[in-house]
């Protein structure tokens, strides 16, 4: 399969929420988090805020696809520049606000919508509660340069995982970084991990939740805080 890596246009975002819930899955945190799973009600309001997340300039919406089927998206990755107000350059895939880029450069005005309700039996809100703080604590403590740049979501439909997919979008976010001179930040799933690694991050800190006192069978689970300075080289290439 051969791939390129394209910026989202509005209209990709819902399928965009589909491969986040499909690739979530496996995932023991979304698991427990979400016990049913990526329901309809949980896509719609995801996409919904997808929506939301692409009208605002600092956020950047990349898919990834197979060049023979260009219009079958098999992952896509999500950064935000964090310190407000950055430029974004020709071509990056970013209509004004409320409008969309339609193939042939024209744009469209996004339909007013409301997100739906979700249940609460389809998310555990305290665990959520438990979690975020701290992942808000260490943005705040590890994101101290004027602009540095987030990488939110990266996600591979499970069927096109292990195939290098993952490490394409992850290079486009780190050379949209490097050619401004910004610093890239994450957090990773444990999964993910070797992969960012590779690409020239340091595993800095981390957050540990006991998945055990919502879920029975289930343990610690650690999402490692992950930074990387501009041009740094990915560990193999160190030394050469």
């Amino acid at each position: 399969m051969s791939s390129k890596v394209l910026p989202c246009s509005v209209e990709d975002l819902t399928t965009c929420s589909r491969i986040q819930w499909e690739a979530s899955a496996s995932n023991p945190f979304w698991q427990t988090q979400f016990p049913r799973g990526g329901t309809s009600h949980l896509q719609v309001w995801t996409a919904y805020h997808m929506r939301r997340e692409y009208e605002t300039s600092d956020i950047h919406f990349f898919k990834i696809v197979d060049v023979s089927a260009p219009d079958k998206i098999v992952g896509y990755a999500k950064w935000t520049v964090e310190g407000g107000d950055a430029e974004r350059g020709a071509g990056e895939g970013r209509a004004t606000t409320g409008e969309s880029i339609a193939e042939d450069g024209t744009t469209a005005r996004l339909a007013p919508f409301d997100p739906p309700d979700v249940p609460e039996q389809e998310s555990r809100v305290e665990l959520f509660n438990d979690w975020m703080p701290e992942l808000v604590k260490k943005r705040h403590q590890y994101l101290v340069e004027p602009q540095t740049v987030v990488l939110d979501d990266l996600w591979i439909l499970p069927d096109h995982q292990r195939r290098g997919l993952g490490t394409m979008l992850l290079k486009c976010f780190v050379d949209y970084a490097d050619k401004r001179g910004w610093p890239c930040y994450l957090e990773s799933t444990p999964l993910a991990l070797p992969m960012y690694l590779s690409q020239g991050f340091r595993e800095i800190d981390g957050v540990e939740i006991n998945l055990a006192n919502c879920r029975e069978g289930y343990g610690l689970y650690k999402s490692a805080v992950l930074y990387r300075n501009v041009g740094e080289a990915p560990a193999h290439q160190k030394g050469l």
